[in-house]
């Protein structure tokens, strides 16, 4: 994880309010948790997925099953935290994120091998 705050430029701390912050975004009623009505909804009002990008099915209910570890049909904070930081970790694996890193911060990538 310390490889992907240097490529986001970000502090553990300020990577864990970002985070918190889409959650609260998408948690706009306060529930603490989100469910398929609530994720559909947020969904639909940021456009996603866009009309016509060849997405067969419900993505709200398979965001929703990527997200939900318990499978209590929710997402909490925890499972919406392990799920973004899974995602991100995936980013940094794409080939030329990392060595793009390495270019910008040579030193910092020497000192956390």
């Amino acid at each position: 994880m310390e490889h992907v705050l240097l490529v986001l430029r970000e502090t553990e701390a300020e990577w864990e309010a970002r985070i918190r912050g889409m959650f609260r975004f998408f948690d706009a009623s306060g529930r603490g948790h989100l469910d398929h009505e609530q994720i559909e909804a947020d969904l639909s009002a940021l456009h996603l997925p866009p009309e016509g990008g060849g997405w067969k099915g419900d993505y709200a209910r398979e965001l929703l099953r990527a997200c939900d570890r318990d499978r209590d049909g929710r997402v909490g904070y925890d499972d919406f935290r392990k799920y973004m930081d899974d995602k991100e970790l995936e980013l940094y694996r794409i080939p030329g994120h990392r060595r793009r890193a390495q270019q910008m911060h040579p030193a910092e990538f020497d000192d956390h091998r």
